[in-house]
């Protein structure tokens, strides 16, 4: 929760989360009053700590080296070192493919939807 002022006229509540906006003196009444609301998602996190982030950028990174292997197979011919670990994930989208399909697509409709 943090407290913050978005204006002379704004106060956080840390409370209920949002942003409030109203008049402090008379010559501001004519401004309508706003209501911000702050997403619950929207923390400042690593997606180290956060675990739906997480699974977010290994899909993606599975998908992005299966791809460059197809496209260019030369980037990641070696299986040791730091591109081992891509060559790896572009290994596990070769053999578990459907699986990886599945996966992005429950990803997909969980970010979509929820």
């Amino acid at each position: 929760m943090q407290f913050g002022i978005r204006r002379q006229t704004s106060v956080v509540s840390s409370s209920l989360d949002c942003l409030y906006s109203f008049p402090l003196n008379k010559s501001e009444e004519e401004e309508p009053q706003t209501l911000y609301f702050r997403s619950q998602g929207s923390t400042n996190m690593s997606a180290l700590f956060n675990f739906h982030s997480f699974l977010t950028v290994v899909l993606l990174v599975i998908c992005t080296c299966t791809f460059l292997k197809m496209q260019f197979p030369a980037i990641l011919e070696q299986k040791t070192g730091f591109r081992g670990f891509f060559w790896k994930a572009a290994r596990i989208g070769e053999r578990l493919s459907p699986w990886v399909a599945a996966g992005c697509f429950t990803m997909g409709v969980s970010i979509i939807f929820f």
